[in-house]
């Protein structure tokens, strides 16, 4: 869909706003606070709908709205209507056919696609185009397509990573901390415990049945308690509900009463006291409006009689004569003072040419007639004597002072030495030399004793070992070599010292098993079995006797003590016997693990000795390899030292040699110097110092050079001077022909005018000026003449107005000046106007009172009605009879609302009875009965309740004595851990499932994108990349490896990697990603408008062209909404094209792109000087 024109109604900033939109790419501009998230929100919410608390909403309660006109992908017009209601928020219609549809057929046509969807496939924002390029560094080609299709990459990237972190924190399948594997691991732990716990006592099960009576007892109490609790409630129940189920008895019986009568209607009863009142104010009204009509009438009568006609039709006149009534006013009193301007005038002009000349006087100035062209040449040429003239004075001057300084020259050269022919060059070119080589020898000078210092130290490391002078350098073992045998020596010591930690924890630990063997065997011996048994036979007959005597009731006290010793002695003696075997069990366990230990004793000191022995052969190969060298060797770590510093001194040495070698070859050229400059200058000092033998050179050569410049300067300085003097005369020759050239334009301009008594040029140009001024102040008189002229005449043509108007009105004659007698006319004017409107006024006062009068008459005619028929209805004969009615009829309402306000509570206070059965019981209750049958239900609950504590009490104490006896039993304990560790194992596992299957979702939705639009979407991607990058890039493929990673094909050069390109390059890439499949989805859906909010900003220039060119060249069936800030992006779309439309928020025109004024070539002054 298009949107072809959009109207907003109190949206935001936009109160009744019109925005029409180009059909493809349309670029929005607007500064910021202009409305363009407005308009971008106006946008979704026309197409999805107004949201109900919407902050775009206005604070004054103005209605919401928008109208739409757009065109589907089929060619079809339509247009709709949204507004902000819950019923018919969308009112639409086809264009053409004229067919209606609303919001669902309107959400049908869209293809389903909802608001969440859309601004993720169609929205585009510059936060979303760093993410997306972002994403693209670490993604495949299928996440690439998947993720960049759908507007989120790193959502999509992120998702799988937070996936992949909680899935890995609760299992790893070759991994020990996730807590899956650790509960494993506790669970396989759990099940060896148990499997390895002891036996219980053999009275444990008596006590388990006698629990579970206890508990038998326990939950039958419960039930007898819930039982006579139950009839308790019920019974505060009925004592509750009694006094509310009388009065509703008694509401009924009142009700009852009052519906056998005739009742009025219902809207008798709501409405009857509003309707009286309404009536009463109806006929007030009524007289008012009457009152009012009489008085307006009147009104309107004295109104009529004060209009004028005649001055109404001359309206227009008289008030264009008031205006004019100050202008005319003005020219009275000005008249009298421009007069005497003008004679002032014509004397001053006549005065000034009597002092130019006796004879002459204003009428002259028609001797001097000279055009404006001929005066502006006499001017000009007045001008350019005078400039001559001053330019010859000053070419005079300029000769005077050349032919000074050409003397003083001549001078200074006949003064200076003649010029050496010696050849300084190259010599100095040697000193320069020799300059270098001073500075190469202090630096090789210091470098030799920084060479001395750093291999002294080295020399006494490497001193150490006798016999480092004779080492070959080249011979020595590698370094790595060094290294190998370093770890060597290092393994091979660390597994000595791992053998004999071993050894000596092991013997540790076998002194340790001895020490508790002999603790054990101090331990008493077995109790015998036969001493059990004896013991277990006395308490049995002891037992029979007790039975006996509990028989014959002879049962003493002493007799149950005693019974009770015998009882406490077998399991005194079952449990010795049972702590004795365990012991025995402990002792034959240590037994066994202390053959264990001595074994491994003995195997960890064969590994010790093989360690040593190992140790001994890596010494020995060590001593060989240094024996060739001469050298007694230290450990491997020490010997990589000490070859690292032995290198190093050598070097330092071969360096130290070439250094002098260098310092001895300077040496030789500075001798060589020396005598070459000898030879070239014998007057040189015979001294063996280079130095001072060189300054000599330098300050003969300078002096030389000094000499040879003064004389070329000064031949040149001759020379510019001589040539000087003959332009400056050559020049002063052409302004003395120029300056009588100037004279003889002034005298054949001037030929036919009076003779001005001078022949300077600015004499004569002055003496024009001032006749100028006398014609000016002649001109002036005569302009203020027409003046005056004019002022009489509107002063006339006023006066004859004024007059004509009087006598239309039929006005009284009047001795009144013209202007007084217009502001009278406007006075009355004014007053024959009031009055017509006050007429008018009155006559639509009548009419509306005749109508107010009417609807009242007709509202109370309508009243009167609906009284009567209520009358009627109610059987009654007038308005009092039906206001009683209406009143029992609103009582009767009263008493219904209270009972039914009683019967809810009443079902309040029922609770879940049955509602009939707890009717039939109230009815049936007698209120002194129900309390006593309370007060018993009372006590038997109480008596319960202790019931159940007791039995509750005696269960504790027969849990904890079972506690007692499963603390030396660990199986119940392992057990509940047991349990425990796999419900928590369950726990996770329910964790983890939907993890793995969240990701093999987002696996298959990926796999099925590429298997859905792979071919044509890299093929669109590769098109759209290679012509926002101007065929820098070719297209994308996917790398034949695991990850299947998105490589992109450059036009010259291997692929690329996605993290391998620029920024702006991913962000082009990701945006066409976008693009391709937004033009796929248009081939198969309703497309709708595309909105990119500013995403060109961080491109630059060249990137932001062509990326526009793609979006203006883009799929035609796509709208693209570019919204924009920056004034510049506008300028690049109407350079890239001028069919490109614009939109400007703020409803400024759209500057177009500044162009480059063209510099106009400086032409070089025309006037001659001395050097040109």
């Amino acid at each position: 869909m298009k949107i072809k024109t959009i109207q907003a109604e109190n949206f935001g900033l936009f109160t009744n706003r019109r925005f029409e939109l180009g059909d493809r790419l349309q670029i929005i501009y607007g500064p910021n606070e202009a409305g363009k998230s407005t308009l971008l929100q106006l946008i979704r919410e026309t197409i999805f709908g107004f949201r109900v608390r919407n902050p775009y909403a206005y604070a004054d309660g103005g209605k919401m709205g928008v109208e739409l006109e757009g065109t589907l992908g089929d060619g079809r017009e339509l247009e709709f209507r949204r507004t902000k209601s819950n019923k018919a928020p969308l009112t639409g219609q086809f264009t053409k056919s004229g067919e209606t549809f609303d919001e669902k057929v309107w959400l049908d046509l869209l293809g389903g696609v909802e608001q969440a969807a859309y601004e993720q496939l169609f929205g585009f924002s510059l936060t979303e185009l760093a993410s997306g390029e972002e994403g693209l560094k670490a993604a495949s080609l299928d996440e690439a397509l998947y993720g960049g299709s759908l507007g989120g990459l790193g959502q999509l990237q992120t998702l799988k990573k937070t996936l992949e972190t909680e899935s890995n924190t609760l299992f790893l399948p070759t991994g020990r901390k996730p807590r899956i594997n650790e509960l494993l691991s506790q669970v396989r732990e759990a099940r060896t415990r148990l499997r390895s716990a002891p036996l219980r006592p053999t009275h444990y099960d008596e006590m388990l049945r006698d629990l579970d009576q206890l508990v038998e007892r326990r939950d039958q109490l419960h039930e007898e308690h819930a039982e006579a609790y139950r009839r308790l409630k019920h019974l505060e129940r009925i004592e509750n509900a009694y006094p509310v189920w009388i009065k509703i008895a008694q509401l009924s019986e009142q009700i009852n009463a009052l519906a056998g009568e005739k009742q009025p209607p219902r809207e008798a009863i709501e409405k009857f006291g509003v309707q009286r009142t309404k009536l009463q104010s109806l006929e007030e009204e009524l007289a008012r409006y009457q009152s009012q009509s009489e008085l307006l009438a009147k009104e309107e009568a004295d109104s009529a009689a004060a209009i004028s006609d005649d001055l109404i039709r001359q309206e227009e006149t008289i008030n264009r004569l008031v205006q004019t009534v100050t202008e005319i006013r003005g020219y009275r009193r000005d008249i009298p003072a421009r007069q005497q301007d003008e004679a002032a005038a014509l004397a001053d002009a006549d005065r000034e040419m009597r002092e130019l000349h006796p004879d002459w006087s204003v009428a002259t100035l028609a001797q001097f007639n000279l055009s404006l062209p001929q005066r502006k040449e006499v001017e000009k040429a007045a001008a350019a004597e005078r400039d001559l003239r001053s330019q010859a004075k000053v070419y005079e001057q300029d000769l005077q002072r050349l032919a000074r300084e050409s003397q003083i020259v001549e001078q200074r050269l006949a003064e200076l030495p003649p010029v050496s022919d010696i050849e300084f060059a190259p010599l100095m070119r040697e000193a320069k030399a020799w300059e270098r080589r001073a500075d190469r020898a202090i630096d090789l000078q210091r470098e030799l004793q920084q060479l001395e210092s750093s291999a002294a130290p080295l020399k006494k490391s490497v001193a150490t070992l006798s016999g480092f002078a004779a080492v070959d350098v080249q011979h020595l073992p590698s370094e790595a070599e060094l290294h190998r045998y370093a770890e060597a020596f290092q393994q091979a010591e660390r597994k000595r010292d791992e053998a004999q930690r071993r050894v000596e924890a092991e013997e540790e630990s076998y002194a340790a098993q001895q020490a508790e063997i002999e603790v054990l065997d101090q331990r008493h011996a077995l109790v015998p079995r036969e001493q059990l048994e004896q013991a277990r036979q006395r308490r049995d007959a002891a037992w029979g006797e007790l039975q006996d005597s509990i028989t014959s009731a002879t049962a003493d006290a002493a007799q149950l003590a005693a019974f009770a010793e015998l009882l406490k002695t077998p399991d005194d003696l079952a449990d010795r016997r049972q702590e004795q075997a365990e012991l025995h069990a402990r002792r034959d366990k240590l037994t066994d693990d202390l053959e264990l230990t001595r074994r491994r004793i003995d195997r960890f000191h064969e590994a010790l000795a093989a360690a040593e022995q190992q140790l001994q052969t890596l010494q020995e190969e060590w001593r060989q390899l240094w024996n060739q060298q001469g050298v007694s060797p230290q450990s491997p770590s020490e010997m990589i030292t000490w070859c690292d510093k032995l290198r190093r001194w050598r070097e330092l040495n071969d360096h130290a040699a070439a250094v002098e070698a260098s310092l001895a070859e300077i040496a030789t050229a500075n001798a060589s110097l020396i005598q070459e400059i000898g030879q070239v200058l014998p007057e040189a000092p015979t001294s063996s110092d280079i130095a001072t033998v060189v300054d000599w050179l330098e300050r003969a050569a300078a002096a030389d050079t000094k000499l040879r410049e003064e004389h070329s300067q000064l031949a040149v300085e001759a020379k510019k001077l001589q040539s000087d003097r003959t332009a400056a005369v050559d020049a002063a020759q052409q302004l003395q022909e120029r300056q009588l050239a100037a004279m003889e334009t002034i005298r054949t301009h001037l030929s036919e005018a009076p003779d001005l008594g001078s022949n300077d040029a600015q004499i004569i140009n002055d003496l024009l000026g001032r006749i100028d001024a006398v014609r000016a102040m002649r001109d002036n008189a005569a302009n203020l003449r027409k003046r005056i002229a004019d002022m009489q005449q509107g002063i006339d043509t006023f006066e004859q107005e004024v007059i004509g108007c009087w006598r239309t009105a039929d006005l009284p004659a009047s001795d009144l000046l013209a202007e007084a007698r217009a502001i009278e006319l406007d006075r009355r004017l004014k007053e024959a106007v009031a009055a017509v409107r006050q007429k008018q006024n009155a006559q639509r006062q009548i009419a509306s009172l005749e109508q107010q009068i009417a609807q009242c008459r007709s509202q109370h005619a309508t009243i009167e009605s609906q009284l009567s028929a209520w009358r009627e209805a109610a059987g009654v004969d007038d308005d009092l009879g039906l206001e009683e009615a209406t009143h029992k009829a609103r009582q009767l309402t009263e008493l219904e609302t209270e009972r039914r306000t009683l019967q809810a509570e009443l079902t309040g206070i029922r609770q879940s009875e049955d509602a009939d059965a707890f009717a039939a019981a109230l009815a049936a209750a007698d209120l002194d009965d129900v309390q006593l049958r309370r007060v018993e239900s009372e006590a038997e609950v109480a008596k319960l309740h202790q019931q159940l504590d007791d039995v509750k009490e005696q269960l504790g104490r027969a849990r904890q004595q079972q506690e007692s006896l499963e603390g030396s039993d660990k199986s119940i304990a392992v057990a509940s851990e047991l349990e425990s560790l796999k419900g928590e194992l369950q726990e996770k596992v329910d964790q983890y499932a939907p993890l793995v299957l969240a990701r093999a979702l987002i696996d298959r939705a990926v796999a099925k994108h590429r298997e859905k639009t792979q071919g044509d979407m890299l093929e669109a991607v590769g098109r759209l990349f290679r012509e926002m990058t101007a065929g820098e890039y070719q297209g994308i493929e996917r790398r034949l490896d695991e990850l299947g990673t998105l490589i992109v094909l450059p036009r010259e050069g291997k692929p690329k990697t996605a993290e391998e390109l620029s920024t702006g390059t991913r962000e082009q890439l990701y945006l066409a990603i976008r693009l391709a499949y937004i033009q796929s989805y248009a081939a198969g859906s309703e497309v709708l408008p595309v909105v990119m909010d500013d995403i060109l900003v961080n491109f630059d220039d060249q990137r932001q062209l062509r990326t526009l060119a793609v979006l203006q060249e883009f799929d035609p069936r796509v709208q693209i909404l570019f919204l924009t800030c920056h004034q510049s992006m506008v300028e690049k779309a109407q350079t890239l094209s001028a069919k490109i439309p614009v939109l400007s928020l703020n409803d400024m025109p759209i500057e177009a792109p500044a162009t480059t004024p063209k510099t106009r070539k400086r032409t070089k002054p025309q006037t001659p000087t001395l050097f040109n």
